[in-house]
Parts: C-alpha cells; sequence; structure tokens
C-alpha cells in the first residue's frame, strides 16, 4: 500500500522510512515554508503601511487569497491528495464581483488570518526545526569536507573542535545518524499544520467548490432508488440504502 501523506507514511514504512523520499519532502515543505513566511512578513509590513491609506486592506484580502492556493499546492509535498479550493465562483463576471464574494465568504478570513500566524510564528518556528534537525546534523555531516577545505581545523557549531580526519569521519558518522533519527520527529511537524489554508479545505469542510473523491474498490456508499424502481422494491426485500462499488 503507498503513503498518501507523511503520517501515513510513518506508520506504513516504519524502519524503512528514514531511507525513502518523505523526509527529503518534508525538509522541502518546511524550508519553503521559511521561504513564503518571510516573504509575507516583508508584504505584511507593506500592506499595513499601505491600510493607512485604505488602499492596503484590499490588498492584504487579495494577498490572502493568493497565498492560500500558493500554501494548496505546497501541501501536495507532504500529502499526495489535492486539497480542495474553497472559493466559489463568482455568479457575475467582472472584478467587482468576485471582490465582494471573497470578501463574503469564510475561507477568504481563515486564510488571511493564516497570513498572519504564517508571517509572524509559524516560519520562525519552521526556521528552528530545520536548524535543528537537519542544519546541525549535516554540519557534522560535512565535517571530513570542511577540515579538507580549511587544511588545518575546522570548528563544527562553534563548539567542536576538529584538527584530525578521524575525528572528523567520527563527527560524520555521529552526524549521520542524529539524521536519520530525527527523521521521524520532522515527518510529524508539517502535517501539524492543521490550521492552514489546505487542511481546512478539505472536501466537504466548507461551502466552497469542493469535489469528492471517489468511492474506492469494496467501499459501501449510500444508494438512492430512482422512480422507476422504487416500486420494484415494494415486491421485493426491502432496500438498505446502501450499495457496494465494485
Amino acid at each position: 500500500m503507498e503513503a498518501r501523506d507523511v503520517r501515513q507514511a510513518l506508520v506504513l514504512q516504519r524502519w524503512r522510512y528514514p531511507l525513502g523520499g518523505w523526509p527529503w519532502r518534508t525538509a522541502a515543505y518546511l524550508a519553503s515554508g521559511v521561504v513564503v513566511g518571510a516573504l509575507a512578513c516583508a508584504a505584511l509590513l507593506v500592506l499595513l503601511l499601505a491600510s493607512l491609506l485604505l488602499v492596503g486592506i484590499p490588498l492584504l484580502l487579495l494577498g490572502g487569497v493568493a497565498l492560500g492556493g500558493a500554501e494548496r499546492a505546497r501541501l501536495r509535498l507532504v500529502d499526495r491528495l489535492p486539497a480542495a479550493d474553497p472559493h466559489r465562483v463568482p455568479a457575475a463576471p467582472g472584478l467587482g464581483a468576485w471582490a465582494r464574494l471573497r470578501a463574503g465568504e469564510r475561507a477568504t478570513w481563515r486564510e488571511l488570518a493564516y497570513v498572519l500566524l504564517l508571517a509572524t510564528v509559524l516560519w520562525p518556528l519552521d526556521a528552528v526545526v530545520l536548524a535543528l534537525a537537519v542544519g546541525a546534523p549535516g554540519t557534522l555531516l560535512a565535517a571530513p569536507v570542511l577540515l579538507a577545505a580549511d587544511g588545518h581545523e575546522t570548528k563544527l557549531l562553534k563548539t567542536v573542535l576538529v584538527t584530525t580526519y578521524p575525528a572528523a569521519f567520527a563527527a560524520a558518522a555521529v552526524g549521520a545518524l542524529a539524521l536519520l533519527a530525527l527523521t521521524c520527529p520532522l515527518g510529524c511537524t508539517p502535517p501539524g499544520a492543521a490550521g492552514s489554508p489546505g487542511r481546512c479545505s478539505r472536501p466537504g469542510s466548507g461551502t466552497g467548490s469542493a469535489r469528492s473523491s471517489p468511492p474506492g474498490p469494496g467501499s459501501w456508499t449510500p444508494s438512492r432508488p430512482s422512480a422507476a424502481g422504487s416500486s420494484a422494491t415494494s415486491t421485493t426485500a426491502p432496500s438498505t440504502g446502501w450499495s457496494r462499488s465494485p
């Protein structure tokens, strides 16, 4: 069975998880979160200053909607199932109809709240997690290369002084073990962002145009008798209201 997301991969793959591709996808998700969050922080400061002229408020809403779409795309790194778009299609053409519809949707304000959270709290946390789970073991793993580049000595993590190649390779071994050991805790980090626009816009979670996925083989789904078949069911065995998909 192929894992759909990083949490399923942790459960299904177990000891094989550190050797697969999900840890790399998780690290890419966190790294991209740092970049997007830093850019959102800078844009937020500009828009807050522009809001003094009553221009930044609609731009802030527009930025929240745009970032919500980007986050739904970014979630594909840790979840193979596409996140549905929670926004409805405007009934009338034009920017005014689109803006009025978006301003009245709860999904828009949810995305704006996520922008504020990402720009102030989430991206620094992602940066700390990456530094501890990837940066520190990666520095130890690169000890022989750093020593060869310096020629005489190198200081790892600003605390450990390495002057010989045996010590450098020992530090690299410790870094490799630490990197493998930290892949599982690292995999628990991205799904924790359950309040992101992508997580809040799963099918059935809002009033948008989300499309539910078709039932899988062997699943049970509610059956709706047709008008032509309603008379037939009165003379046969009573229907249970459920049918099994092939």
